[in-house]
């Protein structure tokens, strides 16, 4: 018997026109139903993810921010496990993404901050349950309290450039993940 399954949102149970199947739903909720618990892990924030979890009625907590935060949503709202950069590591990362000239994407008390209203952002929440505030400097936000920084960019070979120079720069201390 399988005892855990643990899927991702986008591009595991979500396909690319932002639905998933009656299919996957009824396999889903048996699994529950015979004791399988099914966990959604997710680099979204964790509002983000919450009214898909309740739309699927799974009833486990949420690995949110690519691993960095479980919630325990149902109950009663508790962080059961949070890990967040440091104010020093943030500030240097939101520095090299202005270097480079990127969109950036500041995440902190389930909240997603931006400095830019561009068309990166409109299309990053279409259909992810997600808002936004635009704040003039994403550095007056506590940086100790930052639960994830996103940088947007469609040029596929700066993006690999950037996550190439972010890992060598915070080798061992940061998950870098594109």
């Amino acid at each position: 018997m399988i005892k855990l399954l643990v899927l991702d949102i986008d591009g595991t149970i979500i396909k690319k026109d932002f639905t998933y199947s009656k299919a996957l739903h009824e396999t889903l909720l048996r699994l529950q139903d015979n004791g399988t618990k099914v966990v959604i892990a997710t680099g979204r924030m964790h509002d983000g993810a919450v009214p898909l979890v309740k739309e699927l009625g799974l009833h486990t907590p949420i690995v949110s921010y690519q691993g960095s935060m479980i919630r325990n949503w149902e109950e009663n709202d508790e962080i059961l496990y949070s890990r967040r950069m440091t104010a020093e590591q943030a500030h240097k990362v939101i520095q090299y993404f202005r270097s480079q000239k990127v969109h950036i994407n500041a995440y902190t008390g389930d909240k997603l901050y931006v400095e830019q209203d561009d068309e990166h952002i409109k299309e990053y929440v279409n259909h992810r349950y997600v808002k936004y505030n635009v704040i003039n400097d994403l550095e007056t936000l506590d940086l100790s309290r930052l639960d994830k920084l996103l940088c947007i960019e469609n040029d596929q070979e700066k993006m690999q450039k950037v996550v190439n120079d972010l890992s060598e720069m915070f080798k061992g201390e940061l998950f870098i993940v594109k």
